[in-house]
Order: structure tokens, then C-alpha cells, then sequence
């Protein structure tokens, strides 16, 4: 089934200056079938060139997802989470992510993981509450270049709260902290890479790499992004643990230069390419997005 929906924000220049602009009308031209309601109040976002919208019903969170700026949406994903109320979509670093609150008002915070054209796979129920944190109204969440943060009340003194999201690559925990680094922001795209290279996910790799990507290896053979994402998916290239160290971040404007450490234990071919490595990384800001354009180890003796 195709859904269609539509808004349209009608401005009327006359008579208006640039600082009173108004809305004149708000005409939905699609609305949808009686069999796809939602509980509670919807939500949109913008992830890699799709449109999702995110609702809930029934205490499941459903997602429809839009290739033409809401002209068509595909059909109704329902992720089968155990309890979703309120559910606040956003995007970062080319994923998807959703926050909302439980029965008792806890705050979780977790990936919807996509497939390769960017449909909705599932939802990571297992984890991720935001410790230490309740909230008597759903929470917002708000996804920038710069990392993704969160609003809430509190629960028990009804305080506004505004924290960023920190995010372990595979998630193994989230927590709303206050600090934002660029080193933090970077650490995370880190993690990001680490882990879609050791489950050779391409779809990953794909958002995480510029099409532009160089990568000189550890054997000093250089390879494009395609040779890169090909080298890990065939199984050429393993890596099975990396674990990122000490870095440094130098930005120049729309790039920046990720200097540090990186242990991994892996193989290329059939040569034992684990050990520590220093490493450089140059990522360029695109559409407000960090994909890396080049990438250098060398062992560390």
C-alpha cells in the first residue's frame, strides 16, 4: 500500500514584511486509513535522503518512510517493540534513532536499524535507558552535526532538562551528558566505522565513507571506497576487535583532521594484521553530515 501525504504552507507576500510572515493555510491532502491510527502525536525526520514518519499505536512504534518529501510513503513498518509511548524521531551521523518514555517513565533512547535502501529492519529493545533519568512528558529528540541531544521534565520536580546524547558503538548504553567535544563527536564516528567494518556492514560503510574515500592500509595498498567496503564484505579483510585510544581532532572549517591510536586484532588474507597502529583520518562536513574522505596507519614499533 502507498500512503500520500501532503502539507502545504501558503504564504501571502502582500502586506507583509519579512519578519511577519504568516501561516495562511495548512491543507492535508492525504490522510490515512481508518486500520493506521496513532496513539499519540506523530513524528518526522530526514535520514540520508528518506523521510521517515514515526508514530504509535498501541504501544508499538510504526514507521512509513518517503523518497519524495512526503509525495508517496512506503508501506506501514510496525518494529513489534514492547512499549513505545510518544516517540521522538531524529537523525545522526546517517542513522536512525528513536527516544520516548515507558510505562513508569523512564527514558530509553535506541536505533532503528535499516537496510540498504533504507527501510526500517527492527528496533533495538534490549537497550537503551537513559540512567538516571525519568520524565513525566515524552522527551524530544533533536539530531545535528554536532552531536544529538535531548529534551524532558523530570518526573519528580518537573524540571526542563537538556542533555547530549552519548552513544557506544555497538549500543551498549546511552546517557544524556551536558559536555559536547569535538573529540566526542569524532570518537563516536570512530566507533561508528569500527563497528560496521567488523560486522561488514556495507550499508554503514557506504553512509560513513564520502565517495571519495582513499584508505592506504596497514600493507600500504591504496583502495577506493567500493575496494574498501569489497576488501571487508568478502571476507579479505577481517578485522574482529579494534579498539580505539587517544585522539586528537584539529577542525579547518568543513574538514577535519582525527589523529590517534587504534589496537585491532584481524587479517588480510592470510598475514596477521593485528597490533597498534597510528592512524589519521580527514573527514569533510556534507549536508551537515562527517563522512571520511581518507584514512592512513601506519604500526606503531
Amino acid at each position: 500500500m502507498t500512503y500520500r501525504v501532503g502539507l502545504l504552507l501558503c504564504l501571502v507576500a502582500a502586506n507583509l514584511t519579512p519578519a511577519s510572515a504568516q501561516v495562511l493555510a495548512l491543507n492535508p491532502r492525504y490522510t490515512s486509513p481508518n486500520n493506521i491510527g496513532s496513539d499519540e502525536a506523530p513524528s518526522i525526520t530526514y535520514v540520508n535522503g528518506k523521510m521517515y514518519l514515526g508514530w504509535e499505536s498501541h504501544h508499538k512504534l510504526h514507521i512509513v518512510v518517503s523518497s519524495d518529501l512526503a509525495v508517496s510513503f512506503s508501506r506501514d513498518y510496525d518494529l513489534q517493540s514492547d512499549y513505545v509511548s510518544n516517540p521522538s524521531l531524529a537523525s545522526y551521523a546517517g542513522r536512525l534513532f528513536v527516544a520516548w518514555k515507558d510505562g513508569g517513565g523512564d527514558i530509553w533512547i535506541n536505533e532503528v536499524h535499516l537496510d540498504s535502501s533504507g527501510m526500517p529492519t527492527k528496533l533495538d529493545t534490549n537497550c537503551c535507558k537513559a540512567p538516571r533519568q525519568s520524565s513525566s512528558h515524552p522527551p524530544q529528540l533533536f539530531g545535528t552535526d554536532q552531536g544529538m541531544f535531548i529534551v524532558w521534565k523530570g518526573k519528580n520536580n518537573g524540571n526542563l532538562n537538556i542533555g547530549q546524547v552519548s552513544i557506544a558503538w555497538p549500543p551498549t548504553a546511552v546517557a544524556a551528558v551536558v559536555s559536547d567535544t569535538p573529540e566526542k563527536m569524532f570518537r563516536d564516528l570512530e566507533n561508528q566505522i569500527s563497528h560496521a567494518v567488523m560486522t561488514k556492514d556495507a550499508s554503514a560503510m557506504n553512509n560513513l565513507f564520502s565517495t571519495a574515500y582513499t584508505s592506504v592500509g596497514v600493507s600500504g595498498r591504496i583502495r577506493s571506497r567500493a575496494e574498501v567496503i569489497d576488501a571487508y564484505t568478502s571476507g579479505r579483510l577481517v578485522i574482529t576487535k579494534a579498539e580505539t585510544g587517544k585522539i586528537g581532532v584539529r577542525q579547518y572549517g568543513d574538514f577535519a583532521v582525527v589523529v590517534g591510536e587504534i589496537t585491532v586484532s584481524g587479517k588480510e588474507g592470510s598475514r596477521d594484521i593485528s597490533g597498534r597502529y597510528a592512524f589519521t583520518r580527514v573527514y569533510k562536513r556534507d549536508a551537515g553530515k562527517w563522512p571520511a574522505v581518507s584514512f592512513q596507519a601506519t604500526p606503531v614499533k
